[in-house]
């Protein structure tokens, strides 16, 4: 087969107004709500008195019965029914949802009770000059047309709540409001409907006085024999003629259908191995409807939900580049280039697609997320935790109170790890496995990853003192911490994926964790973490873990005191803090050789005894002889006033200034600061 020719930059110039259709669609449809919205509301009215309905008239007629107003209205209901009939024949299936089937009808039953009630109003008042007060309209249609304008009143109400619901629903702040705008969508109709049936009797009641009946006959300009048949001949032609549409649209269906079967095909190809035979112009949306098989379109295929998204396969560079909206709603929800709309894409080449969701996803699943959650390659922290001896709560306790203790300590657990931003992976038989530094990097996620093993174990002890009684004996743990490149991503089945760090650092992690046992440790915290994290665990001791045979150990700082490492932290959330201006400062004023030591004094605090007068000339002691000093006086030994060392002959020179092509330790990438635990005394 010859390779298909690549789309032009004509086409995709183009496909930009393609979609054009459902946006004047669904402007005109919002256009006719608010009408319909203000007319009820003009309705509840009636309730009050006829006067009340007269003075909100009023209003209602001076916004859509001026020059700007009739041509919105009139506008919007032209564009909307040619826009909807044009979809009609779009579609190529007719296996659509229940909601869709509903608006359609609804549709389509609507100006067979419109036109009469648009002729008897609007009509009367340009053409013949009737006032068309509520008095007048009520006059006409109680009682003899009560229900046709019940009827009337309710499809047109449900029909605009259906589309404009199934719009909204997909957006967030819609769905927190649903409550609320449902109540008024119920209650609107109710009593706009009230009004209309207490407008009608009062009106009907008032009938019985000739004086009355005359005075708004007069008031009103009644329409007489000519009128009345005009209206007749209007509304059986202007009812023909939407009749007539209805079979041009079935007559252009069934042209197109037997088109199709001469113009060239494509096969779409399915996962499962399916294939559909379509016709060119034909969506895969469309295709996938054809054959009967489940295809999420939350949206009914308008391009907006983007749940019915496909990974493309063979065929990818055949198709044309996604249009302004595709790209719009693809860009939201984080797509890869190759994934695309089926409800947009129309083949002209054979192409593989799978698509990505259920059809059973919701508008929920048309929100955007994160980039990582659909697989990503980046640094992460990840942070074992297992309970010690936890088959010993399972001994003479009730099956409630065990599922009580063990839930009562995930939360306590996963709440250390929320606290610091980690994201817990999952909870399984007593291990707690946390991520960290997800979309940040290695350095912060290190920090964070510490931090939440210190606040992990201030939680343990507060558990332990909380249940002694139902304990016996308190829990203990073991916690190891690794960094390193992992995938990560969401998975498992739908509705309960799981975000995964698919990698050896979690197999490190665990390693490590499994070693404290051997170490008598609480904390086994690996090299690595300590490079990226650039927290000094120098007096520390270290210990080799081998992670995987056939390999090296892993350097490992066991931690038997997590105060001590809080306390590590909080020096170095301290140093990570400093402004930097304050280090461009301190840099501008440092010598200008690299290699020169640096000789700094730091400044005593105030309460301690002055220096002596050698040392303020000289400079500072070495830190070997500050540090045999102190030991003699810890000793008892008179201190001694040691000598001003010179630089050449130090017996232990101050370590060199790095060059500056030397490439950065993973310490010094840490410039943030980060969240650390606050160390319980």
């Amino acid at each position: 087969m010859a390779k298909a020719p690549a789309p032009s930059q004509r086409q995709s110039h183009w496909a930009i107004h393609v979609d054009m259709p459902t946006r004047m669609r669904l402007f005109s449809g919002i256009v006719l709500f608010v009408y319909a919205f203000t007319h009820f509301v003009n309705h509840a009215l009636g309730l009050i008195s006829l006067d009340a309905l007269e003075a909100g008239r009023v209003w209602f007629v001076f916004v859509w019965r001026s020059t700007p107003g009739s041509i919105l209205l009139l506008g919007s209901l032209a564009v909307h029914v040619t826009f909807a009939l044009w979809k009609l024949y779009q579609r190529r299936t007719f296996n659509w949802a229940r909601w869709e089937w509903a608006q359609l009808f609804l549709g389509l039953a609507i100006p067979i009770l419109l036109v009469p009630h648009m002729l008897d109003t609007r009509m009367m008042a340009t053409a013949f000059g009737v006032t068309d007060s509520y008095a007048y309209v009520l006059l006409r249609v109680w009682p003899g047309q009560a229900v046709n304008q019940t009827l009337l009143l309710l499809i047109v109400w449900i029909h605009g709540c259906l589309g404009l619901h199934y719009w909204l629903r997909l957006k967030s702040w819609y769905r927190r409001l649903l409550p609320w705008l449902l109540g008024a969508a119920v209650l609107l109709p109710v009593l706009a409907l009230l009004g209309f049936v207490n407008g009608g009797r009062v009106t009907h009641e008032l009938a019985k006085h000739d004086f009355w009946l005359k005075a708004v006959r007069l008031a009103s300009n009644w329409p007489g024999e000519l009128a009345e048949a005009v209206k007749a001949e209007l509304t059986r032609y202007l009812l023909l003629g939407f009749a007539l549409l209805l079979l041009l649209v079935a007559a252009g269906r069934g042209g197109r259908a037997l088109w199709d079967r001469r113009v060239k095909t494509v096969t779409v190809r399915y996962p499962d191995g399916r294939r559909v035979v379509i016709p060119r112009g034909v969506t895969v949306l469309e295709a996938s409807r054809r054959a009967g098989l489940p295809h999420a379109a939350v949206c009914g295929g308008r391009g907006r939900c983007s749940t019915c998204r496909v990974r493309v396969g063979k065929g990818a560079d055949t198709l044309p580049p996604p249009i302004d909206d595709e790209r719009r709603v693809l860009d939201r929800v984080g797509a890869r280039l190759n994934e695309r709309l089926a409800c947009q894409i129309r083949p002209r080449y054979d192409i593989d697609v799978t698509p990505l969701l259920p059809d059973s996803a919701g508008p929920e699943d048309a929100e955007g997320r994160p980039v990582y959650t659909f697989g990503e390659e980046q640094h992460v922290a990840v942070l074992v935790s297992d309970l010690r001896g936890r088959w010993l709560l399972a001994d003479n306790r009730e099956a409630p109170d065990l599922v009580f203790l063990l839930n009562q300590y995930y939360r306590a657990m996963a709440r250390c790890v929320e606290q610091v931003g980690g994201r817990v992976q999952r909870f399984d038989s007593g291990r707690l496995i946390a991520l960290f530094g997800i979309g940040q990097g290695a350095a912060p996620g290190s920090i964070s990853a510490m931090a939440a093993s210190c606040l992990m174990a201030n939680a343990l002890r507060h558990f332990n003192e909380g249940y002694a009684s139902e304990l016996g004996k308190p829990l203990a743990t073991g916690v190891g911490i690794h960094v390193g490149k992992a995938v990560i991503g969401e998975v498992g089945s739908y509705g309960q994926p799981t975000l995964t760090a698919i990698g050896d650092v979690t197999g490190v992690a665990a390693r490590l964790q499994a070693a404290t046992v051997s170490y008598r440790c609480q904390i086994l915290i690996s090299e690595d973490v300590a490079e990226w994290s650039g927290a000094n665990l120098a007096g520390l001791p270290k210990h080799p873990v081998y992670t995987r045979a056939g390999q090296g150990p892993t350097m490992a700082y066991a931690v038997d005191d997590p105060l001590k490492l809080g306390e590590v932290l909080l020096k170095q959330a301290g140093r990570l803090g400093r402004k930097p201006a304050r280090r461009r400062a301190q840099k501008r004023k440092a010598p200008a050789a690299a290699a020169t030591p640096d000789t700094t004094i730091p400044e005593p605090p105030k309460d301690a005894a002055p220096e002596p007068a050698a040392e303020k000339a000289n400079g500072a002691a070495s830190p070997v002889k500050t540090a045999e000093s102190k030991a003699g006086k810890a000793a008892g030994a008179k201190p001694q006033k040691a000598p001003a060392p010179k630089a050449e002959k130090s017996s232990e020179p101050a370590p060199a200034k790095p060059a500056a092509s030397e490439p950065a330790s993973p310490a010094k990438k840490s410039a943030q600061a980060v969240p650390t635990p606050r160390v319980a005394s």
